[in-house]
């Protein structure tokens, strides 16, 4: 908007001021003198003007063909405001099997980092295993994240590719690969990775594995539900100790004194820290390892009572092993489990509201619920507000068009062609890969301010109240004389474009490419529209609009009579 401001206050004011300085220092020549150039253009434009004009069959199947290519081209665009950043710090995440040692993971790090450091095109790699004192990440001992950085000269796209070779060659291990700055804003976004996810609440694990097998079964029979499943729950062996009510009450032990016992010997009790040259180190109160090397060792530990004598674990409590979760996901204060599914075939909209009408005939245990998630509910709304304010602001520009041309029929003439002067935008993007990003967007905005001043720059000079033959000749004459300067901005415009196609998908370029993209495509399309199908349309409705006057003729005298 600033730049909009900016550059009319320089065309009204500062331009009209350095064309009267610098015309009086240019070289004076006779007005009647056209650079050839001009004349070669307006005599071009005047010869397809006058085939055209003889021939509208040809200007209406050209512009059937132009709605016909953006129409298609912009129903197969898939929509996502976001770029895609070419970036060159990449994250590397590695997942072991739950329970993996601190050691061994640091191990496998280190022979992955090794091996990342010989790749082309990465400087340096950082690594960092489990989780750190008072980090934000709630990971186990099995976790890892590498951090890559990447020489931008060597090509970020086909090192990616090479960095995600490498860490695929090492089976067990679960891997991510994701650039630096798309991983903060995903987070940030917290957004959902499926189309349809259907996340369920609850305490009880037994209930929450048994709902969401229900839940993907019932999935699997909506139409478009492709590939349903249940997040995977990772399980461990746990020992596990149920204190003997009785036999505690007969020592004087209460239930709590028994499982804090049993915890700090078995897992240890941190009491305190110690610091030495700005390192920390936990102060725990464990039991010796041999123990806790095996079941029969758990039972044997000595847990002193009240009054002053020791008991065996194992006399006052059950100590056996079973399973827990290695990993348990909470949301709010309730355990979850997530069953996502891909859609194929349908549409999204329609298949997540099946999928709601499915969820509400499923009986959930108190304290039990689902909630169906996923980012359709805000896209949604979303694209409700941007279909308001495009009805809006289309209103806002007929009428401003209105304003400006003085004729209902020119400004519906002109609204009526900037979809045609779309359509070349519309093919180019589909060209480059099918999506409608940030930058796709503002390059179909720049094309339709484009396409508006063409067209109120070639219709304006015509005028509406003349005699048929009149106007005929003023739009052809305005087509013929403003030819010139509207093909000279568009090549001056794609020349300016055509290095950030050239630069390719280099990190920087993420939004100014597949801006200059669609405008590159839009100037064609738009400049078509401008110099042929304008003018030709306008000569086709204002003879037919004038027709009915000369099909009536002259006025008889007795008709005026009677009138009389």
């Amino acid at each position: 908007a600033l730049g909009l401001g900016a550059s009319l206050l320089v065309t009204l004011t500062v331009a009209p001021a350095l064309a009267a300085v610098l015309l009086k220092l240019a070289p004076r020549r006779s007005s009647a003198a056209e650079p050839p150039t001009l004349r070669a253009i307006g005599r071009a434009t005047d010869a397809v003007m006058a085939r055209a004009g003889r021939r509208p069959i040809v200007a209406v199947v050209l512009a059937l063909l132009l709605a016909a290519a953006g129409l298609a081209s912009g129903l197969r665009l898939t929509p996502g405001l976001s770029p895609s950043l070419r970036e060159t710090e990449l994250v590397v995440r590695l997942n072991a099997t739950p329970g993996t040692a601190l050691a061994e993971m640091n191990r496998i790090v280190a022979r992955v980092g090794a091996e990342l450091r010989s790749v082309h095109g990465v400087r340096s790699v950082a690594e960092d295993s489990g989780r750190a004192i008072a980090s934000d990440r709630v990971v186990g001992s099995g976790s890892a994240e590498l951090w890559v950085d990447l020489d931008p000269s060597a090509g970020s796209l086909a090192t990616t590719r090479a960095v995600e070779r490498v860490v695929a060659g090492y089976p067990g291990l679960t891997h991510q690969v994701v650039g630096y700055y798309n991983d903060r804003v995903a987070q940030a976004r917290n957004s959902a990775a499926e189309p349809v996810v259907v996340r369920i609440y609850g305490d009880d694990p037994e209930v929450l594995r048994a709902k969401a097998t229900e839940v993907r079964t019932l999935l699997a029979g909506v139409r478009g539900v492709v590939h349903p499943r249940v997040e995977a729950q990772s399980e461990q062996p746990t020992i596990q100790v149920e204190v003997d009510l009785a036999s505690a009450e007969r020592h004087g032990l209460k239930p709590g004194d028994v499982r804090r016992a049993a915890s700090t010997l078995v897992s240890g009790l941190e009491v305190g820290s110690l610091y030495e040259d700005q390192k920390v180190f936990q102060v725990v109160v464990v039991g010796a390892p041999a123990a806790r090397q095996s079941l029969s060792s758990v039972q044997d530990l000595v847990i002193d009572t009240p009054d002053k004598s020791s008991v065996r674990l194992g006399d006052v409590a059950k100590v056996s092993i079973g399973r827990s979760l290695s990993v348990i996901k909470h949301e709010d204060v309730s355990r979850s489990i997530d069953v996502s599914a891909g859609v194929d075939g349908r549409d999204v909209a329609a298949t997540v509201g099946e999928v709601k009408a499915v969820m509400r005939g499923v009986r959930f245990p108190l304290g039990h619920s689902a909630k169906v998630l996923g980012d359709y509910e805000k896209q949604r709304s979303a694209h409700r507000d941007v279909a308001l304010a495009a009805v809006v602001a289309g209103v806002l520009v007929f009428l401003l068009l209105q304003a400006a041309l003085e004729s209902w029929w020119l400004a519906l003439i002109a609204f009526a062609a900037l979809p045609l002067a779309l359509a070349g935008g519309a093919v180019a993007a589909w060209l480059d890969g099918g999506r409608l990003s940030l930058g796709s967007l503002i390059g179909v905005f720049a094309v339709g301010a484009i396409a508006i001043r063409g067209s109120t720059y070639l219709l304006a000079p015509v005028p509406t109240t003349t005699s048929a033959d009149e106007a005929r000749g003023a739009v052809r004459r305005a087509a013929s004389e403003r030819a010139a300067p509207l093909l000279i901005a568009a090549v001056v415009i794609a020349v300016a474009l055509v290095p950030f196609v050239v630069l390719g998908d280099r990190p920087g370029t993420e939004i100014l490419r597949p801006l200059a993209i669609v405008v590159l495509g839009g100037l064609v399309s738009s400049t078509i529209t401008t110099l042929v199908l304008l003018p030709i349309a306008w000569l086709a409705i204002e003879r037919r609009r004038r027709r009915p006057e000369a099909d009536a003729g002259p006025v008889p005298k007795e008709a005026h009579h009677a009138v009389s």
